[in-house]
């Protein structure tokens, strides 16, 4: 399966939907699956949902890169993992308002020895994946499976 989707999640999941959501979103009362909520039929809209003390937050525009400094700002003692999941993936975390890349400094202010394990056949999309579930502590995608999202469209 080819993605391209951005994939933001907040822990622990203390945020309201609509704190994180940009005003320019209204919130419908439609709720759909991972599946769904990272169709190429979600375009011009963000799913949202909380889901093992995580806040996560999809966008298959990959708009969300663009922003990130809005995203970041939410982040006062709590974690944020961002992830692009396509051939060319972008990954970071914030914590307490500052971003960090990969590396092990963010793992350290999280408590942990080590970052993602990557191996050399691994392709961006993998990568992603990765990341992610080494930060959530859950089986990305997998896991998310099990998710249910908010849909929000764009209220121009």
């Amino acid at each position: 399966m080819a993605w391209n989707i951005e994939i933001m999640a907040y822990k622990p999941a203390d945020l309201g939907f609509d704190d994180i959501i940009p005003d320019i979103f209204e919130r419908t009362d439609k709720v759909v699956t991972f599946e769904e909520a990272t169709s190429s039929k979600m375009k011009g809209k963000l799913c949202i949902g909380n889901f093992n003390n995580t806040t996560i937050l999809i966008d298959v525009n990959c708009k969300i890169a663009g922003k990130i400094q809005d995203f970041t700002k939410l982040t006062r003692n709590r974690e944020m993992h961002f992830a692009r999941v396509s051939s060319n993936e972008i990954v970071y975390s914030a914590k307490n308002n500052k971003k960090y890349t990969e590396g092990s400094v963010f793992g350290r202010l999280l408590g942990q020895k080590s970052g993602p394990e990557y191996t050399d056949d691994m392709d961006g999309e993998q990568r992603a994946w990765e990341y992610l579930s080494h930060y959530l502590k859950m089986n990305c995608p997998e896991a998310l499976f099990e998710s249910k999202y908010t849909v929000y469209v764009l209220d121009l």
